[in-house]
């Protein structure tokens, strides 16, 4: 899901240059990261504990405003054997493991609108669409939006039939 983002987070043991994973000034690992999907490629002389030290590192996160309850994340480990170590090339294990996430409600995005007046209208209807006009506030999480707040100089107001008092 390219939604999911998968990160190696650098710490005092293990670094970032670039897609390179480096430890003790050594470089022991890549990284690619692409549409949701990590791989990390060993190099020949990586230590059990170079493995152990960068998988410790692993983080997820999932970047969608409305993110599935969970997601399921397998993973594979490939020895990517040509006979060195033995009969039985590439012996692979895969695993899963499920990532409950819980969804945070979006502060919405309220735009500076506008409207005019014509002075000494009696009627003091608003000209243009003060509330939606053409730099609509939003909500990323798709939540209904509801005015709770109009103030001005004091008056009546009108936005798209909807007359509003303003007491400033």
């Amino acid at each position: 899901n390219g939604d999911d983002v998968f990160a190696v987070v650098p710490n005092s043991v293990v670094s970032l240059t670039g897609n390179d994973i480096v430890i003790a000034s050594t470089t022991v690992a890549t990284i690619t990261n692409t549409a949701g999907q990590m791989v990390i490629t060993f190099a020949a002389g990586a230590t059990d504990a170079n493995v152990e030290a960068i998988m410790q590192q692993i983080s997820f996160a999932n970047k969608s405003d409305m993110p599935p309850n969970s997601v399921t994340i397998e993973y594979t480990f490939n020895d990517k054997n040509t006979g060195a170590q033995g009969t039985g090339l590439n012996a692979m294990g895969t695993a899963t493991v499920v990532v409950n996430i819980t969804a945070a409600n979006d502060t919405p995005v309220a735009n500076v609108n506008t409207g005019a007046v014509t002075e000494d209208d009696a009627t003091t209807t608003v000209i243009g669409n003060a509330i939606t006009d053409a730099t609509a506030d939003t909500d990323a999480d798709g939540d209904d939006l509801d005015v709770t707040e109009i103030t001005g100089p004091n008056g009546v107001k009108t936005d798209n039939g909807t007359t509003y008092t303003v007491n400033g």
